[in-house]
């Protein structure tokens, strides 16, 4: 089992909705009030907790003057050294960092999804005393909300550990607010009814004439809760200057007090808190406070309080107050989480990234969001060449077939399909014996002939001597029909190019009829290529359009081509409906060979880049759900 290498840190940004539990709350108050000591109540706030997370193992660490508390608790069949290493030294590492934090595990079940959580434990002046961390059982989006609410449970321990062996007396004090309004918010679902809850109960405990509670969003509050007001009039002026006064203590980042004992700010400091001074002024002089309530360092509300001027606060009670209902904090973000809408959750989430992209640092996340957002308007405003890419093969633009000139016997044969062959070179030859011989009794028939017609002559018989000389032009007729064959009897290609078909040796020896095909010679460097379109690419292919093709005997190799025509009519190859188109090419080099196949691209022009990547998607949905 190995740590991820990105820890999760806890923060209302990233926190998942999620509900609160009404049990433990009211658990880890029942131990406060009956346990003897603040070492007995943490180990048990510790089993309590473990509990209610299901957790196999769990260890707290607090240390306070001279008092440290070091505890483990585990339940189930696993051995704790199992858990011990890698527990405790994540607990080191969140006492130093000192926020909440989660670290996902990975374990060689797939299905087994681990989880490390700590949140820290807060001392009786505030600041960090200690921590617990423990081990869950869940997947990346379920340990932010647990870890969100472990923080919770382990700011109302340590503000329940404070009132461990307090006597009953002490029920009566401004102190005892927090237990009292946590007992009764342990199974509020909404912030506004949390921060209700709290305002009346500091209201009648503080004996203020107001109490407010409003909540951070980015530099802006929203008051949740007005003590005494089941209804917040946010248009009335009072409201109004309340809002403002609250979002100066904000801006200041401490507690701002105006009243006419100032007990905690000298004259110069009091002075400069405009708005404050307006609301005192506002409800005739009465004292009025704000306090910040921080989670994690980062303010995320706002108490403001306004009591009588002739009982004016205390010194260091605004301190004591923000101590006892600073720990509500992480609850008040929580269950305004857990009950917001998903357009709300949305929102939310939306403006998180954004103030994590505009804020300062995360270089990283802001080149990718830059890079993100250049591709998102590429994708939705540019332009790109839309091609169309078919199959393809190659086809001699002309070819020349070469048949039997006449009834005769096949000799030898020279050349075979796919020999490269030169104008005159002997293909095959036929049998000439016959033919010899018949052009030497034609030979001979002349030469008789040409006695016959000088006796004639010599007899002064004119019209035997003209018989004899038609005799003499029909042999020499029938001679230079025997000398064509003789010569047509050695078949020679008719050009330079290749030879596409035939191969007749096993046919040496047989008798050939006229017009018997020999073979087919194509030249070398007039190709066409023949592309078989599939049917919803027509419409958008038309002569004249170019492209290029690259064939698989040599890949590297494009050729340019230009669209020439397209068959009106539709043919099955390969058991697909496909219209032929030819498109002539010009390759240099000897290497293309007819019948070559190879991919054929064809350049329609720029398309919206939306459009090339989304239509074929588009058009499957029309056809097969009538979109």
């Amino acid at each position: 089992m190995t740590a991820s290498p990105q820890d999760l840190h806890n923060s209302p940004e990233t926190t998942a909705s999620a509900s609160i539990g009404a049990q433990p709350y009211p658990e880890l108050l029942t131990l406060a009030h009956t346990a003897k000591s603040r070492q007995s109540y943490l180990i048990r706030a510790l089993e309590c907790i473990r509990a209610q997370f299901n957790s196999p193992y769990a260890v707290l660490y607090s240390r306070q003057s001279s008092e440290v508390i070091q505890e483990e608790v585990h339940n189930g069949p696993t051995d704790p050294r199992f858990w011990r290493p890698a527990v405790q030294r994540f607990l080191t590492d969140s006492l130093s960092e000192g926020v909440a934090r989660a670290r996902l595990l990975s374990a060689r079940d797939a299905q087994l999804k681990i989880a490390l959580l700590s949140a820290r434990i807060n001392g009786g002046d505030g600041g960090m005393s200690g921590a617990v961390a423990l081990v869950v059982q869940c997947g990346r989006s379920e340990a932010r909300t647990l870890l969100q609410q472990l923080d919770t449970m382990c700011a109302v321990a340590s503000s329940a550990a404070r009132f461990v062996g307090r006597a009953a007396a002490d029920a009566a004090t401004p102190s005892s607010v927090a237990p009292q309004a946590l007992a009764r918010a342990a199974g509020i679902s909404s912030p506004e009814e949390l921060a209700f809850t709290l305002t009346n109960n500091l209201r009648n405990k503080l004996g203020c004439e107001q109490v407010a509670l409003s909540l951070v969003t980015g530099r802006r509050v929203r008051i949740l809760s007005i003590s005494g007001l089941d209804n917040i009039p946010r248009r009335s002026p009072g409201v109004t200057q309340m809002r403002a006064a609250m979002e100066e203590c904000l801006d200041v980042g401490a507690p701002i007090l105006v009243q006419r004992e100032r007990d905690m700010a000298d004259d110069d400091a009091a002075s400069g808190y405009r708005l404050h001074h307006q609301w005192h002024a506002t409800v005739g002089n009465d004292a009025v406070a704000s306090i910040p309530l921080h989670t994690d360092g980062k303010c995320t509300a706002i108490l403001s309080l306004r009591r009588r001027d002739d009982d004016p606060f205390k010194p260091d009670q605004l301190d004591e107050v923000r101590s006892l209902i600073e720990p509500f904090a992480p609850a008040l973000l929580l269950v305004q989480r857990a009950g917001r809408s998903l357009i709300r959750h949305v929102t939310d989430v939306g403006r998180g990234g954004l103030q994590a992209l505009f804020g300062r640092g995360r270089l990283g996340v802001k080149i990718t969001a830059a890079a993100l957002a250049a591709f998102l308007a590429w994708f939705c405003f540019g332009t790109i060449d839309y091609e169309i890419v078919v199959p393809a093969h190659v086809a001699p633009a002309q070819q020349r077939h070469v048949a039997a000139p006449f009834d005769a016997t096949l000799l030898t044969t020279t050349v075979i399909a796919g020999d490269l062959v030169r104008a005159g070179n002997v293909l095959c030859e036929f049998d000439q014996r016959d033919l010899i011989l018949e052009r030497q009794r034609l030979e001979a028939d002349l030469a008789v002939l040409g006695r016959e017609h000088t006796r004639a002559l010599a007899d002064d018989d004119p019209a035997e001597a003209r018989l004899v000389a038609a005799r003499q032009r029909l042999r020499q007729a029938e001679l230079d029909i025997i000398n064509l064959r003789i010569g047509q009897s050695v078949v020679r290609a008719p050009f330079d190019g290749v030879v596409i078909t035939g191969d007749l040796r096993k046919d040496i020896g047989s008798a050939m009829t006229k017009g018997t095909p020999l073979f087919a010679v194509a030249p070398l460097r007039t190709w066409k290529l023949e592309l078989d379109t599939p049917e919803h690419t027509t419409t958008d292919l038309q002569a004249g359009l170019s492209g290029y093709f690259a064939a698989q005997a040599r890949p590297e190799e494009t050729q340019s081509f230009t669209l020439e025509r397209i068959s009106p009519g539709a043919e099955v190859r390969d058991g697909a409906n496909v219209y032929p188109a030819e498109a002539s090419i010009t390759v240099d080099g000897e290497w293309l060979r007819p019948g070559m196949e190879g991919i054929a691209k064809v350049e329609m022009g720029p398309r919206p880049v939306w459009w090339v990547a989304t239509h074929s998607v588009m058009n499957y949905l029309r056809l097969n759900f009538w979109l």
